[in-house]
């Protein structure tokens, strides 16, 4: 059947990428359309031609994942949940755009298209930035209200959690994933297997594992704003990678907030697509 995994933008011109594609006809990059705004943020062709190389050599085993907040909103419940995530199409569109980034094909026509996507990526970025400041303000008061001082220092010391701390982790991830449906207009049941399978979910218990990592690095109160857009972009690919086989990153944190989201997933109750 072959392995579908969501990538990384930072892959995507990866040896490992290309060898994964290679080896098995039936491998499947999955790529959000965030990744697609990393490259387009640049306005840079040659950057763009880059990061398009090696998708345009495999266009039957892309498949795109539609928008987060589009995901967010899904039933999982729905008979075709796992469809309803993807852009079948993916592969071709990518390949139509390489062609058109050709030298001989370059015209206002495409300028103006490739305008309109640095432009459209520009916005998604200061959107993004505009939610790093909302979690750089959340991190302390997430960390005083969730776990005492000792067990601050059992996240620190990587020492086992208790029972008590798995269900402020998992209360807390319900809470935020109330908030975002909330925000979206969605009314959903109390079934913890069902709302597990839910993409606001995923991306609640994803941020609280952000948090434990930023507890066990010392609670750093100073950071790149920059930084902590990146990493709420890889906790949504992560997030977005638990309905996956795996997620192919070089971000040693990214890695590491997807490892512990699919295993606690698994003792919630959570659901893969493939």
């Amino acid at each position: 059947m072959g392995q579908w995994m969501v990538v990384d933008s930072n892959m995507i011109q990866s040896p490992e990428l290309e060898s994964f594609l290679r080896h098995d006809s039936c491998n499947r990059a999955v790529v959000a359309i965030e990744v697609f705004f990393e490259l387009y943020k640049q306005r840079s062709l040659d950057g763009l031609r880059r990061g398009l190389n090696i998708f345009r050599r495999y266009p039957g085993q892309v498949v795109g994942l539609r928008p987060t907040g589009t995901l967010m909103k899904i039933d999982p419940l729905a008979p075709d949940f796992a469809g309803m995530l993807l852009l079948q199409d993916a592969g071709r569109s990518i390949a139509e755009m390489a062609a058109l980034l050709e030298p001989s094909r370059i015209d206002d026509h495409v300028h103006q298209q490739l305008t309109a996507k640095w432009d459209s990526a520009a916005r998604e970025n200061d959107s993004m930035l505009e939610g790093a400041v909302e979690i750089l303000v959340s991190l302390p008061e997430m960390e005083e209200q969730m776990f005492s001082r000792s067990e601050i220092g059992i996240i620190r010391r990587q020492d086992p959690y208790t029972l008590d701390m798995f269900g402020s982790i998992f209360g807390a991830a319900e809470q935020l994933s109330d908030t975002f449906s909330d925000g979206l207009g969605i009314r959903r049941g109390k079934d913890g297997a069902v709302k597990a399978g839910t993409l606001t979910f995923r991306i609640g218990l994803g941020l609280v594992i952000y948090l434990l990592w930023w507890i066990s690095k010392g609670s750093q109160s100073r950071k790149k704003l920059e930084a902590t857009r990146n990493d709420i972009l890889d906790l949504h690919l992560a997030a977005q990678a638990t309905y996956f086989d795996g997620f192919l990153s070089q971000d040693e944190k990214a890695r590491w907030i997807h490892v512990h989201l699919d295993g606690a997933l698994s003792m919630y109750g959570g659901m893969r697509c493939v």
